[in-house]
């Protein structure tokens, strides 16, 4: 990870709506990314983001719209404090459930 402070937690999975905090106390307003790392493509259809209990937070501001593995490219002074993430993707077509983990940099 390129800087202290900032890291992805793995989700907690249920159907197709996961669950993540991003973490980000640099204090340096750099912006960051966070992608989902999957074994087949995934399709992100939402997601939403509040400030944690407690924390003090500037909610992230999209830089561009979702793609590939990208979820949230967090703008400039953006981001900042503990976030609870809400990620949906749309259902798989086929196969088996499958692992999937965060990483934010």
């Amino acid at each position: 990870m390129p800087a202290s402070g900032l890291r992805g937690w793995t989700p907690a999975c249920r159907r197709s709506l996961l669950l993540t905090s991003a973490a980000d106390s640099r204090g340096s307003g750099a912006g960051w990314t966070l992608k989902a790392v999957a074994s087949r493509r995934l399709t992100m259809t939402s997601i939403t983001a509040r400030c944690a209990t407690g924390s003090t937070c500037t909610l992230p501001g999209a830089v561009q719209a979702a793609s590939g593995a990208i979820v949230l490219q967090a703008a400039r002074d953006t981001g900042m404090g503990v976030i609870q993430l809400v990620v949906t993707f749309a259902r798989l077509s086929s196969g088996p459930a499958m692992p999937v983990t965060f990483a934010v940099s």
